[in-house]
């Protein structure tokens, strides 16, 4: 699925990037993402998985670069690699709705000056889905 993730970068805090400019940037990058997910979900609750039953699930998730914002003091990498970890409820056999945590195992971008400046992407979803 596509996501786009953002952040507000302050550059213009370090001598090294004001002197060049840069100031508060905003930062996206725009992925697309596939998740490879072990799920389980509990059925036999004595007829009660009918209305509701909940559910885990986890595992890694690659995504690709397809886009981002061009900050020049930036290199990107052209993809990367988190672990996801949520859960959540099916409710009538028809609705869905999860929450995850994925936490970036990989550096999503890196500074071009200053070699020891990264940042691993790190993203909250809630997601309600309809089955059809």
């Amino acid at each position: 699925y596509y996501e786009m993730r953002g952040a507000k970068l302050h550059l213009g805090d370090k001598l090294i990037w004001s002197s060049q400019g840069f100031g508060s940037e905003r930062s996206y990058l725009h992925y697309l993402e596939i998740p490879i997910h072990l799920r389980f979900k509990w059925t036999r609750m004595s007829g009660i998985e009918d209305y509701v039953a909940p559910f885990v699930f986890g595992g890694p998730s690659f995504s690709l670069l397809i886009g981002h914002s061009h900050i020049k003091a930036l290199e990107y990498a052209n993809g990367e690699m988190g672990l996801t970890v949520g859960g959540g409820l099916e409710i009538m056999r028809n609705w869905q709705v999860s929450y995850s945590f994925t936490w970036g195992m990989v550096y999503a971008e890196q500074t071009k000056l200053l070699d020891h400046f990264s940042a691993k992407n790190r993203t909250m979803d809630l997601r309600v889905t309809y089955l059809f």
